[in-house]
């Protein structure tokens, strides 16, 4: 047992604190986010009546998986919803109840299940988050006492007074605190694998590094701000070297796996991974991925900065437990009491049989959980033959198949929602005619500010790239290719018509328009700095009347 925890990676539980904290505050945002700006994004989530997709349409095909990702009506999800924010809140008020085992448990089931409802909005952040709550939950309890120890106490102590035996009480060594830390080094390898070896070491990504020139020049999750504009117009040198700063970045972590807590080497670690998501956050729309990522950074923070900001005092109680340790005795006697049984009339050879259960049952799954993750992770690279197909990681919701800008796009996609009435006007003329005019107007626009700004038909309408929310913006732009897309789409369009927009629109028009993007060394881009060039539009439209 002592060579098998040798190799247990460590945090400082001061990094586990804030990781708890943010992850709390994410999981908060990520639920209101789902829901609002528009009150119509809960139509995503409802089976009938005014739901954006139709009843059947779910790629969920378990009997299990039915129940737990159900679409319902809006009552039901809207109470789902509120008990995922409150669970989720409860983290970060963190009492006794939310470091029970249960807690978590239920917290995981909740997340999994509010992801899942609709696959159109999920992204890669989702199985990201929820890999790493799950690892969260399967740390010991005594971890998560030690945690809520340090949020509660005031023991802090001036720099002189810190010993370095304080400074080995703070880290925690264990088998979850490796998995989790094992984790996030695999989406990143897995992320990098996916654009050099599984491509077959070619695409934008590796030499001439065009990447970031490509992505900064699509449409799709990209803030058009001044800042971007002035990226564009940097010479072609310094995407290349933005382009080798983000593999290099992406393919670190599994450096910093084998640097131990203690190493000031791995505030390295910290800070490649922190501003690499900050960057990425200022330039595109997907705050998920961001702030999971950055959220994640803080456990690659060392001992030695947690104690320069941080000081602590030795807390009472704190070693490094291992996921063998049975239950301490505050620990035995909540759980015994939990039995309704007075303390005193348990034998030690019960305490012992409650002791080996407890601890037992989290070794068990927490070698499960590690030995699939490695397992499924190396069959998703083809490195292994895939016993289970996946099966078991599909059923969990934990695969290792980790995309993010995989290949950077040479088309890219202008996805925009139309609204269109005719409006009649009067015009002075011998007959006394009225003449009819078409007006248009922006409808995902309308649909997040609630404001509904009628346009004349001449107007400009190819810079629409107005979203409701990061997720609209997945869900539609990747529609649109297949027959099955399309029908999703127009039934998004009627269910838009029948329950969402203002009467007077009498017909709605869903257009993707596709543009080439300008290769660094075109003749256009040398000469006019163009962005893209036109190709081909994709139009469905629905009458509302």
């Amino acid at each position: 047992m002592a060579i098998i925890q040798s190799w247990h990676r460590s945090v400082d539980v001061r990094s586990l604190l804030v990781f708890r904290i943010g992850l709390g505050l994410y999981l908060c945002y990520d639920v209101v986010s789902r829901l609002w700006p528009a009150r119509s994004s809960i139509a995503w989530y409802v089976a009938k009546n005014n739901a954006f997709l139709e009843e059947n349409d779910s790629p969920h095909g378990n009997a299990i998986h039915k129940i737990w990702f159900a679409r319902t009506s809006v009552e039901i999800q809207l109470f789902l919803f509120g008990v995922t924010f409150l669970t989720s809140f409860s983290l970060l008020v963190m009492g006794r109840l939310s470091n029970r085992p249960i807690f978590g448990i239920i917290l995981w089931i909740l997340v999994v299940s509010m992801q899942h409802r609709c696959m159109h909005v999920h992204d890669g952040s989702d199985n990201f988050t929820r890999q790493l709550l799950l690892w969260w939950v399967l740390l010991p309890t005594s971890v998560h006492e030690q945690v809520h120890k340090i949020q509660k106490s005031r023991n802090m102590v001036t720099k002189s007074k810190a010993s370095s035996s304080t400074k080995n009480n703070n880290q925690v060594a264990n088998l979850a605190v490796t998995g989790m830390l094992l984790q996030i080094s695999l989406m990143y390898l897995g992320t990098v694998s996916k654009r050099t070896i599984d491509i077959g070491w070619r695409g934008e990504w590796l030499p001439p590094f065009h990447a970031v020139w490509y992505v900064i020049r699509d449409s799709f999750a990209i803030r058009e701000t001044f800042w971007l504009d002035y990226l564009r117009s940097l010479d072609v040198g310094w995407t290349q070297a933005m382009t080798i700063h983000a593999m290099i970045a992406e393919s670190s972590p599994i450096i910093w796996f084998f640097v131990p807590a203690s190493s000031s080497m791995r505030c390295c670690g910290f800070f490649v991974l922190f501003t690499l998501h900050l960057g990425l956050l200022l330039v595109t729309r997907l705050p998920n991925w961001q702030c999971i990522g950055m959220i994640a950074s803080v456990l690659w923070v060392p001992t030695s900065i947690w104690d320069s900001l941080w000081p602590l005092q030795d807390l009472v109680g704190i070693r490094k437990k291992t996921d063998s340790d049975a239950p301490d005795d505050a620990e035995l006697t909540e759980i015994i009491a939990s039995m309704g049984t007075d303390d005193s009339s348990i034998s030690n050879k019960t305490k012992i049989r409650v002791q080996t259960r407890v601890g037992g049952s989290r070794t068990v799954l927490t070698w499960f959980f590690f030995s699939y993750m490695i397992y499924n992770f190396a069959g998703e690279r083809r490195w292994i033959r895939k016993h289970d197909g996946g099966d078991i990681g599909e059923f969990f919701r934990i695969s290792q198949y980790w995309v993010m800008y995989a290949a950077p796009p040479k088309i890219s996609t202008v996805t925009s929602i139309i609204g269109y009435r005719t409006q009649e006007e009067a015009h002075t003329t011998k007959e006394n005619a009225t003449i009819k005019t078409e007006m248009w107007i922006d409808v995902m626009k309308g649909l997040k500010r609630n404001e509904w700004e009628w346009q004349h038909l001449d107007d400009d309408t190819t810079s629409l790239t107005s979203f409701v929310s990061p997720r609209w913006e997945r869900a539609l732009s990747q529609w649109g290719s297949t027959h099955t897309d399309k029908r999703r789409a127009r039934h998004l369009l009627k269910s838009l018509c029948e329950n969402w927009v203002p009467s007077n629109i009498t017909r709605l028009e869903l257009t993707w328009s596709h543009y080439r993007i300008l290769a660094p060394s075109s003749r256009e881009n040398n000469k006019r700095r163009q962005r893209w060039t036109p190709l081909d539009k994709s139009t469905i439209d629905v009458n509302c009347t």
